[in-house]
């Protein structure tokens, strides 16, 4: 999903003390959201994204306001990735 979107870790500038900022739980989120996203729908993904990004977004200083839904999608993508490198060795 990632690739097919061009998504990657560069496609969203994000400082080091933002990502430092966001905890496990944070990482737990967004990686359930990683896994589930690509199986609904669109308004069921649309509603995910949107609840999603309003948790995710202001702890790194983003505002979810006046951005589209795949915008938001590829942002928390973004996140996601950043914050995979970070905590995934944990599990």
């Amino acid at each position: 999903m990632l690739h097919s979107r061009g998504v990657t870790k560069d496609s969203l500038p994000v400082s080091d003390m933002a990502i430092k900022s966001l905890q496990m739980k944070e990482w737990k989120l967004l990686k359930a959201y990683s896994e589930r996203i690509i199986r609904l729908g669109v308004v069921e993904g649309g509603d995910l994204t949107q609840k999603v990004a309003s948790i995710i977004l202001p702890k790194v200083n983003l505002s979810p306001e006046n951005k589209t839904t795949p915008e938001l999608e590829n942002t928390l993508l973004v996140l996601y990735l950043h914050l995979k490198e970070e905590w995934e060795y944990e599990f």
